[in-house]
């Protein structure tokens, strides 16, 4: 908004007085009149601030000034509120010099302040020196706060702070706080201006702080209200003596259970390739004859002539050799019934034994061959399992076939 025109009834003051006027009039618009009243007693015998006395030359020049800037103020005064209000407002500095202490005594507060004002004029390397020192002088308890686990260590810290910025101000330090230190120093019509956006910042912080909380209060109230009794039993699990005492195993994560399928998915080919039985073929393992040489000999009708080396009696109960053979490393399962390599069965009872599928199978098994009650851990359960299997297996392999004594020949 551009000036009005001065009056030619009012003097106009030279450049260094109107811009110091210029400055207080935006200062009393700021503050009110009764900073004004403050400058009038502080300042009366300063010739810079002469203008303020009616009797003043300038003091119509400052009158006017005052009284078109607040014109001015109250035509847009509407707009800047609205704007003043919905402005965010940055973070105030911190207030270096202001702490909470906790409950302590007058004595080692005064000894934590003594304490960080030594620290913090000969540096942090003294600070085991003097925990040495005060450990010979059987008086380390009153020095604890030194440590770093100790609960007043913090508030040794902050003293420390204070007193290094303090003392940076009384040497030629660049440091960002001693600079902001000593510009609020040479400027003390700031700390007004400072105190005020504190005010506001502080104002609008604690509406949106009370706006979380509400929207905390809107949640909770909302899980509150949530029917919790309002449910439908999807399944059902039943759990027996056995899975009383049964030790259950860690938690699994989702790697845990990726890994475990693929584990799963080998077990599954190692037992279908178990499954697989081996065909076994007869091999005739005598010469062949040729047709011309049959055809020489012809053989009686019904008579039956066999190789050279052939045994005419029968002996159903030896089984075959090849067959035999690859049988040997091979133990049948007593719960599927399928013969499962010696080297893979201890895995494959485990499974089992854990397979919810083959849980009748294994009630069945349990109540077949122990006729008491059973209490056995599951551990125990597969022990004996195991070892059965393998006495039946020892048994049939060595059981010697009964064989029928031939008739014999000839004379007796």
């Amino acid at each position: 908004m551009a000036d009005k025109i001065i009056p030619s009834s009012i003097k106009i003051p030279p450049a260094e007085v109107k811009e110091t006027i210029d400055k207080t009039v935006g200062y009393v618009l700021k503050n009110g009149s009764s900073f004004e009243d403050r400058l009038k007693n502080n300042e009366g015998s300063n010739e810079k601030f002469t203008f303020l006395k009616k009797n003043d030359a300038y003091n119509d020049y400052y009158q006017w000034k005052l009284g078109n800037v607040n014109d001015s103020h109250v035509q847009d005064g509407d707009v800047k509120v609205v704007n003043a209000e919905n402005e965010t407002v940055k973070a105030p500095s911190e207030l270096h010099f202001i702490s909470s202490n906790p409950p302590i005594s007058s004595l080692d507060l005064d000894i934590i302040k003594l304490t960080a004002l030594f620290v913090a004029r000969n540096g942090s390397k003294y600070v085991e020196h003097l925990i040495t020192h005060q450990t010979q002088q059987s008086n380390k308890a009153q020095f604890e706060f030194l440590h770093e686990k100790h609960s007043l260590h913090s508030i040794f810290q902050k003293y420390v702070k204070q007193y290094e910025m303090v003392l940076s101000l009384y040497t030629d330090s660049d440091d960002e706080k001693s600079q902001e230190i000593i510009k609020r120093l040479s400027h003390p019509d700031d700390i007004f201006e400072s105190a005020y956006r504190r005010a506001h910042y502080n104002k609008q912080h604690k509406a949106e702080l009370q706006n979380e909380k509400k929207v905390e209060e809107q949640k909770k109230l909302a899980y509150t209200s949530i029917d919790w009794q309002d449910f439908a039993i999807v399944g059902q699990i039943e759990f027996d003596a056995v899975d009383e005492v049964r030790e259950l195993a860690i938690p699994l994560r989702r790697e845990d259970l990726i890994y475990r399928s693929l584990e799963s998915k080998q077990k599954e080919l190692d037992l279908a390739k178990a499954k697989a039985q081996p065909k076994y073929e007869s091999q005739d393992t005598t010469p062949e004859r040729s047709e011309t040489e049959v055809a020489k000999h012809p053989k009686p009708k019904g008579m039956k002539i066999r190789a050279a080396g052939e045994s005419r009696l029968k002996n159903k109960s030896k089984p075959n050799n090849s067959a035999a053979s690859d049988m040997a490393g091979h133990i049948k399962c007593p719960i599927t019934g399928k013969f499962i390599p010696e080297s893979q069965f201890d895995n494959h009872l485990k499974v089992l034994l854990r397979d919810p599928r083959y849980k009748e199978q294994q009630d069945n098994f349990v109540r077949k061959n122990f006729t008491y009650s059973s209490n056995l851990t599951t551990d125990e359960v597969y022990d004996n399992i195991k070892r059965l299997a393998r006495k039946r297996e020892g048994t049939q392999d060595g059981e010697e076939p009964i064989s029928k004594k031939p008739n014999q020949i000839g004379p007796h």
